[in-house]
């Protein structure tokens, strides 16, 4: 004969509740608890929760780098004082359409004081990688909506470095040319 008389029945949770002993702790449902403690020694950075030994922190980056190269920097520097009537928004798109040559070349020539000819660019032939930062320039200069969070977040569509580079223009339309600063102060 069995213990319990509910068995099979909904009630047989009830009365193995009632039938447990006051206070009593059952085994092996509780949570482990690692004895391991960080230290300052164990964490590479300063933007660690959850540390590895077997793995390098997945933060860890170079100094800030705001241009993508020195030509980008000298080519966007350049543009910038020859149109110096722009919008900051115009402006973070042009610090994203010099970035590369190709795009540039397609460019250069639908650049008017108030913001760019965008009808008027032909993109045929334009990797995928240049076309997610020709439409955000796009999207930062007239407020167009043609990239979302989901193009941005596919690493198929966006880089890496395109990824900076967006993000450096978006606190370049935000802020302005202070931000440009923030690459001397990462090195010092």
């Amino acid at each position: 004969m069995t213990r319990h008389f509910m068995r099979d029945t909904p009630l047989y949770q009830m009365e193995q509740m009632m039938m447990t002993p006051p206070y009593f702790k059952p085994r092996g449902h509780s949570l482990r608890r690692s004895g391991f403690r960080y230290q300052a020694k164990d964490v590479d950075c300063e933007y660690c929760m959850n540390y590895s030994r077997r793995n390098l922190c997945p933060l860890y980056q170079q100094s800030l780098q705001f241009f993508r190269t020195d030509e980008h920097r000298r080519r966007w520097m350049h543009w910038r004082t020859r149109y110096h009537r722009l919008s900051q928004r115009n402006q973070a798109a042009l610090f994203l359409l010099t970035a590369y040559d190709d795009i540039w070349r397609r460019v250069i020539w639908k650049v008017e004081d108030n913001g760019f000819d965008f009808d008027s660019v032909r993109l045929a032939g334009i990797q995928p990688e240049l076309y997610s930062v020709y439409q955000a320039a796009k999207a930062i200069s007239i407020g167009s909506q043609n990239i979302t969070i989901a193009d941005l977040a596919s690493r198929e569509l966006v880089t890496d470095e395109a990824f900076q580079l967006i993000i450096c223009a978006l606190l370049l339309a935000k802020y302005g040319n202070a931000i440009s600063n923030l690459e001397r102060k990462g090195d010092s």
